[in-house]
């Protein structure tokens, strides 16, 4: 009867042991159905924006907002963002007033394509400094910020830093925040979002008089906040 009794014992232990295979098989199918769920999800809210923005708004882009809705119009892109609603359905004063850059956040990226910069860093590090919110002028909040090149590395000199000012764009699908050159070789940097993902945005360093790109490089978030974020 021992022999017996062990023999049971050896089976259950057997199919117990093959049930929970099969249940971690299980989950890890399910996570990865999960996971090609939000990369679908994700790929369609690029193509709504992408859709978006190559519709034409009927308004000059460069100066004017179109509110949409059922009643569409054009308003000076001076009166989005300044706490009162011109539009019909409030979308100047909706999402694209958020604060992707606020003072205090970090973000880094790696430098591509890199034909005109003097440093040809591999990394670069932005710290928001300070975004400051001008009453006459509240669609274009000032930004200052510290600019690092290759910061992780080992002979990192502090004293290469650049401090730049400049302004965040809030235009709807295409938020730019752009610095200004301040050195003789007249390149200024900018990082698009695109009005999802906060965390991210694609940067160009760009020749300031004829705005042609020569360097490329994509940022994050990489602060408390944004890594909170990107693990909610």
């Amino acid at each position: 009867s021992g022999h017996y009794a062990g023999a049971h014992f050896e089976g259950q232990k057997a199919r117990l042991e093959s049930l929970k295979q099969k249940l971690s098989d299980l989950k890890h199918e399910l996570d990865e159905r999960l996971k090609r769920v939000h990369m679908v999800d994700d790929e369609m809210d690029l193509m709504e924006q992408a859709i978006i923005q190559a519709e034409s708004t009927g308004c000059k882009d460069n100066m004017e907002f179109q509110c949409g809705g059922h009643h569409p119009k054009c308003i000076s892109r001076l009166l989005v963002c300044d706490s009162y609603s011109d539009c019909d359905n409030d979308a100047d004063e909706n999402e694209q007033c958020r604060v992707y850059t606020p003072g205090g956040s970090i973000w880094e990226g790696r430098m591509e394509a890199d034909s005109c910069t003097s440093r040809h860093p591999k990394e670069v590090r932005v710290t928001i400094d300070s975004y400051k919110i001008i009453d006459y002028l509240r669609s274009f909040p000032e930004v200052t910020a510290t600019i690092d090149f290759d910061p992780h590395a080992p002979n990192y000199d502090p004293a290469t830093s650049l401090h730049v000012q400049g302004h965040m764009d809030l235009m709807v699908g295409d938020n730019r925040l752009y610095f200004s050159s301040h050195e003789k070789s007249g390149l200024a940097f900018e990082c698009t979002f695109d009005g999802i993902d906060d965390h991210h945005c694609h940067g160009r360093v760009i020749h300031e008089s004829s705005q042609l790109p020569c360097a490329y490089f994509t940022l994050h978030r990489v602060d408390s906040y944004g890594e909170d974020h990107e693990h909610a």
